[in-house]
């Protein structure tokens, strides 16, 4: 680790991240395996996927990449990876709130918007990775080249995309878990959707403040949006409840 306190909070941040994410993983899996109910099965696999991505992309970090084009891309994907993971979980998750419902509402005309949104995510998810290749083939070229403004301006859309939609989708899973007459689905779609609103305010802050402590903030609220989504697999079982009240009856 490097002695500057920034880089330090970073690190911390990323193997705390890493460990609750591995025994989630782990631990979701296990529960995967004694789940009957076929959607209770899916959204353990899912979340242990999602899980898997965000720890491989945390662990990037204490690995050095080459300089070049390829490192780049090699570094840049997994972020990519965890919004269009994010976002197919978070749709399962919507479609599986509105079957759940008696009523079978749409929430926020999640119906109607999904297919809309993920054409313009994963477009615009294509459209930074051209340009992040771009920016990479220009950088290793020589000296005094510079990016064309499309790939800058590539960024910012990006940001204001994934913004926009992640946060729609995150206040969409809170209002669509207020239906679900499951208490256990409720719960866990609940804390996906704060866990998603986290990671999205960790974005935002990361960008728009500047210097250290936009970094610092970004990883305080990554690190609780890691911790959230931990807790929304593991509200898929009262198993860790039922041992807690056996063990006090016990005692």
């Amino acid at each position: 680790m490097s002695g500057d306190p920034t880089y330090i909070i970073n690190d911390a941040s990323s193997i705390a991240q890493i460990v609750i994410l591995v025994l989630g993983v782990y631990r979701a899996l296990v529960m995967r395996r004694g789940f009957v109910d076929a959607t209770y099965r899916s959204r353990a696999l899912w979340s242990a996927f999602l899980m898997l991505v965000i720890a491989v992309t945390n662990a990037q970090f204490f690995f050095s990449f080459p300089n070049d084009v390829l490192g780049t891309v090699l570094g840049f994907a997994p972020f990519i990876a965890i919004i269009i993971v994010s976002f197919a979980f978070v749709d399962r998750s919507m479609l599986v709130a509105v079957r759940s419902d008696f009523f079978h509402r749409n929430p926020l005309h999640w119906l109607q918007l999904r297919i809309p949104a993920s054409v313009v995510l994963v477009g615009s998810a294509a459209l930074i990775f051209a340009a992040v290749t771009v920016s990479a083939q220009l950088a290793n070229s020589g000296p005094g080249t510079n990016a064309p403004i499309w790939a800058d301006l590539s960024y910012y859309q990006f940001f204001v995309v994934v913004v926009l939609i992640l946060g729609y989708a995150a206040i969409g899973l809170i209002v669509a878990a207020r239906r679900t007459p499951d208490k256990t689905l409720r719960r866990s779609i609940r804390l996906l959707g704060l866990a998603l609103g986290s990671f999205v305010v960790s974005i935002v802050l990361s960008t728009i403040i500047p210097g250290d402590a936009g970094s610092i903030l970004g990883d305080v609220f990554t690190l609780l949006a890691t911790y959230v989504l931990y807790l929304s697999a593991m509200s898929l079982t009262t198993l860790g409840r039922v041992e807690k009240d056996a063990q006090a009856a016990s005692r």
